[in-house]
């Protein structure tokens, strides 16, 4: 199968199941397990595909666990962020390797902040949940567009 093709399809189940993320979240608050196992057998799918050596799958798992972990680490101390929005980063940085994935977080950062922003303008409680979901779709398409 011809890699692109396969690389198309990857990103469109990628942006599908974000999108699917997005709509649960804004209306139950809440992110769907089969989603994020969707994702990550997808992506899983992939590699294996992509026929990548010993070396490459050893510095996927390093560089993946580590985000993984830091992120976990951040959202144990962090009370406007839920488990569910944890595994969706998690999943979801596993679609970008760690360059392009601090490119990604920087424009997702900037939208945090803009919605934070707009929200305490509107008044808004500055400790209520937000629906993350959202950030992160919007910021995949921006990297998309941008890069």
């Amino acid at each position: 199968m011809d890699m692109f093709f396969l690389y198309v399809i990857e990103h469109l189940i990628f942006l599908l199941c974000l999108l699917r993320c997005c709509l649960t979240d804004l209306r139950e608050r809440k992110i769907e397990n089969k989603v994020i196992v969707v994702l990550f057998f997808s992506k899983i799918v992939c590699w294996l595909a992509a026929s990548l050596t010993v070396q490459e799958y050893v510095t996927l798992f390093i560089e993946n666990g580590i985000f993984c972990t830091l992120l976990l680490l951040w959202g144990l101390k962090s009370k406007n962020i839920g488990a569910g929005d944890i595994k969706l980063l998690c999943v979801s940085k596993l679609y970008f390797n760690m360059d392009d994935a601090m490119k990604w977080i920087l424009i997702m950062v900037v939208l945090l902040v803009l919605g934070y922003a707009n929200a305490l303008r509107r008044g808004n409680d500055k400790n209520a949940r937000t629906a993350f979901a959202p950030y992160v779709l919007v910021s995949v398409i921006l990297f998309y567009i941008i890069m």
